[in-house]
């Protein structure tokens, strides 16, 4: 609201002398004066102070207790201010901006860009490449697509990240890192299948399902752990044509044989009433002498009495038998002949024809037929055993 305006207009009187005649005060009405002379009297207001100096004639007018004072209200209207100034800083002074108080002082100045808080480090670009206004933007939607959100909580599913392409995807070698991508270490696994290829030879395979192959002809080895562990039977089947069958070789590649070396032995097992396993019996081939023109051997048959080890039987390499140390036996092969050939005995010996006619016990034997029996010297002549 503009401050009244006061207007004095001046008089001519006659004599000429110049006086006031009437003072006007805009929105107020007129102070005329009501003789030739009149007086005019000042009268101070609230907050006003008059102040006469009667020697230069002159009047103060000046304001008091007005320095920072507090406006309330809504500022409208009859209480509307023109605020030209804060703590003795006429805001004409100032270049445009956004005023800033500064707290210790409160004296008031335009805000420069160091004033304001970053309020996103990461935000760039500029007003120019911002579009949309309020009106367009949905406030806290939720996320749609692979990843959905309900509020701030997120979710993504195994079906969009499964049907996913591997995009530039080649095949490739090496050990899968922790650095890896999932692109990489598929590639690597991929690339290490030819390491993984299927098994031939005696065993084969089929990605994890492997088969022995069955062993034929002579010469092939298969080799088993150090104690190998069967179900229920082995069964070894020759189809051979030769005059042999199936055999089982258990050999000692030793490269400093010595005598009393066992060679090989088959054991037989078994669980005694406590649940434990204990051998039963067992057969070693042991060297006699392992030595290069000698190479004898014999052959023991162990039994089991209690916690002793009892060697039942013993074949030397010269075929005598012993059993239990006690009995000896001597294997004895009888030698062939026709009649017609049979030496001129002793009494006693002991031969077999291949050609006897009718033998009959204890009569000479005659020849010119196809059986094969015993004959026996009696000092005369040989006859059928």
């Amino acid at each position: 609201m503009p401050p009244p305006v006061v207007e004095v207009i001046m008089a001519t009187r006659v004599y000429g002398s110049e006086i006031f005649s009437q003072i006007k005060v805009s929105g107020q009405p007129n102070v005329d004066a009501d003789s030739d002379i009149d007086i005019l009297t000042l009268i101070a207001g609230s907050n006003i102070t008059l102040t006469t100096d009667a020697t230069n004639d002159t009047v103060t007018i000046a304001t008091t207790g007005l320095a920072n004072q507090t406006h309330t209200g809504d500022a409208t209207g009859a209480t509307a201010l023109i605020v030209v100034g804060i703590n003795n800083t006429l805001l004409s002074s100032l270049t445009t901006g956004i005023l800033k108080n500064t707290t210790t002082t409160g004296v008031p100045s335009i805000a420069i860009a160091s004033d304001f808080p970053t309020l996103n480090q990461n935000t760039t670009g500029s007003s120019a490449s911002c579009t949309g206004n309020s009106a367009t933007v949905t406030t806290n939607a939720n996320l749609t697509g692979d990843v959905t959100s309900v509020g701030n909580a997120t979710t993504l599913t195994n079906a969009p990240v499964i049907a996913k392409v591997l995009t530039g995807y080649v095949s490739g070698a090496g050990t899968v890192a922790a650095t890896d991508t999932i692109l990489q270490a598929i590639q690597k696994l991929n690339g290490n299948d030819a390491t993984n290829a299927n098994l031939t030879g005696v065993i084969t395979s089929v990605g994890n399902t492997t088969s022995i192959a069955s062993q034929t002809g002579t010469g092939s080895k298969f080799v088993m752990d150090t104690s190998p562990i069967f179900s229920e039977t082995i069964e070894v089947e020759s189809t051979s044509a030769a005059s042999f069958g199936a055999m089982i070789t258990l050999d000692h590649n030793s490269a400093s044989p010595a005598a009393g070396d066992v060679v090989g032995r088959l054991y037989c097992t078994g669980r005694r009433a406590d649940g434990n396993s204990y051998w039963t019996s067992y057969i070693d081939s042991i060297w006699t002498d392992p030595a290069t023109l000698v190479g004898a051997s014999r052959l023991e048959f162990h039994v089991r009495n209690g916690d002793t080890d009892n060697t039942g039987i013993t074949i030397s390499d010269n075929g005598q038998v012993t059993a239990m140390g006690i009995i000896s036996l001597t294997i004895v092969r009888l030698k062939g002949y026709t009649v017609a050939t049979l030496p001129a005995g002793t009494q006693g010996d002991t031969a077999f024809v291949t050609d006897a006619l009718t033998p009959t016990y204890l009569v000479t034997v005659v020849g010119g037929g196809a059986v094969v029996c015993p004959v026996f010297y009696n000092g005369t002549a040989w006859i059928s055993g």
